[in-house]
């Protein structure tokens, strides 16, 4: 089987996988986005963009099973990543280990470069246009704001948002809040090329609060 027909069946895999969600934040559109990032990303950073484009397909494969706090999508997805992998015998064992690696990680810690490029795709696609879109409709429950001139929360101690995450889908307690959640990952990007690439759409989304505090200081 080639590289080519391999991304393919993955490619159903995580689609079938994924069909019983609600089109949402985390729905196969944001997976394919994931993946085109990761394959830039890998592009430009001289590494295997084979791996990167799995890694990035898997993984958020497990969503439909997730069950929060108890089951994290992360845990349950590299399970089902490593069973798929290597029960259709896709990849090297090698290369399954480390598909599957990167998925349990893909939303903290973890180390090597396939771990670092599939977080960094993974937060590119909650930047800029794409990134607003996300966490507007992902906090609709949440009041716009709730200071007069939207001054919310910018920065979070370590750990914090990780221990909120796990029990909702959003942080902070407006939409404002979380889009300011949104635009502190850019400290949090591994490589060089993710940054680079960040850099304007966190502007893109730092100016839309810009504007959003001036149109509330209206009188």
């Amino acid at each position: 089987m080639t590289k080519k027909q391999v991304i393919k069946k993955t490619e159903e895999y995580v689609q079938k996988c994924m069909k019983s969600l609600h089109p949402n934040v985390h729905d196969f559109k944001h997976v394919d986005r994931v993946r085109k990032w990761a394959i830039k990303i890998a592009r430009a950073e001289k590494k295997d963009i084979f791996l990167a484009e799995m890694a990035a397909l898997l993984h958020d494969v497990g969503r439909s099973k997730e069950n929060p706090p108890k089951i994290l999508h992360a845990d349950i997805g590299a399970k089902m990543t490593y069973q798929f992998l290597t029960k259709n015998k896709l990849v090297s064992p090698e290369e399954a280990e480390q598909i599957t690696y990167a998925v349990a990680c893909h939303g903290r810690g973890g180390k090597g470069w396939l771990v670092e490029i599939t977080q960094d795709a993974d937060k590119l696609d909650g930047l800029g246009a794409i990134g607003l879109m996300r966490g507007i409709q992902g906090t609709h429950t949440l009041p716009e704001y709730i200071h007069p001139a939207g001054e919310e929360k910018t920065k979070w101690q370590a750990g914090e948002a990780t221990k909120i995450l796990r029990k909702q889908e959003h942080v902070g307690k407006s939409v404002i809040e979380n889009l300011n959640f949104q635009i502190s990952w850019y400290k949090n990007f591994h490589t060089k090329s993710a940054r680079k690439i960040a850099r304007p759409l966190v502007q893109f989304m730092k100016e839309y609060i810009r504007q959003f505090k001036k149109e509330l200081k209206l009188k």
